[in-house]
Order: C-alpha cells, then structure tokens, then sequence
C-alpha cells in the first residue's frame, strides 16, 4: 500500500483498500501510506486518502506529520496545499518543537 502510494498508482491504493490494506499500517520507521503520499506528492491519491479517512496528523517515528515531511524533504506546495486544507496542523510540533512553518 505504502509503495503503491508513494509511486501514485491511485487504482492499486482502491484495490488493496478493498481488499482490507489499512491506513494504520507502519513501515520500519513509524511512517504510514499518508507520509509515503506525500513524499511521492501524487495529489489525486492524496486526495483519495484523505477522503477515506486517513488522519493528516498523523505521526511517524520521528514526530513527523505528512506536512513537516514535505515542508522539510520536498517542498512540494501543491502537495501541502492539499493538507493544509484537509485540516493538516501547521502548528504542530515535532519532538525538537519545530513546526512545519520553521
């Protein structure tokens, strides 16, 4: 799922969804299909995670949101756009209490 997001393979992501994939599943370093949407910056699966349900908050093993991931890796401000208005924290603070704003 995580891989299927992050390449943008939007049809594989409703097919796995389909057939049980969770969007609580972590991989090794605590980061979710949201994070690896995000990174990839594929705005219609994005869009698809966000209406399924997926929280846009949601932390990995670093204290990271999918926001701070693209605000610091990517910079991708379509990407950021699409979560900021999803509801996405732009307050929220890491373990080091930096925002994705710093």
């Amino acid at each position: 799922l995580m891989l299927a997001c992050f390449h943008g393979h939007l049809d594989t992501v409703k097919f796995l969804r389909s057939c049980g994939a969770s969007w609580s599943s972590r991989d090794r370093s605590g980061c979710c299909a949201l994070h690896w949407a995000a990174a990839g910056g594929h705005l219609p699966v994005l869009q698809y995670l966000i209406q399924d349900g997926c929280e846009v908050d949601v932390l990995d093993g670093t204290s990271w949101t999918p926001l701070m991931n693209i605000s610091v890796l990517t910079g991708d401000t379509a990407a950021a756009s699409l979560l900021i208005k999803a509801g996405a924290d732009v307050n929220v603070q890491d373990r080091d209490g930096k925002t994705p704003l710093m």
